[in-house]
């Protein structure tokens, strides 16, 4: 276990756009297992986050990216 809380380090990187599990894992230096562990904690914790079927999670912020920029 580390002092790290990966939690905290996930939502400014979903809150601007939608995102890849793999990708997050990889820029914060985590395993993706991790990665999901901290999405599962935010979305216990009533955090608006939300996973598509390809892997992709965003906050309604990066919903709003995406439905703007139609990527």
């Amino acid at each position: 276990m580390t002092d790290r809380d990966h939690r905290r380090e996930l939502i400014p990187l979903i809150t601007t756009r939608p995102r890849h599990l793999a990708d997050i894992a990889a820029q914060l230096g985590i395993s993706e297992i991790v990665t999901a562990t901290a999405l599962g904690w935010l979305k216990l914790h009533n955090y608006v986050v939300y996973l598509d079927g390809h892997g992709y999670i965003a906050t309604p912020t990066g919903i709003a990216w995406q439905q703007e920029n139609n990527t």
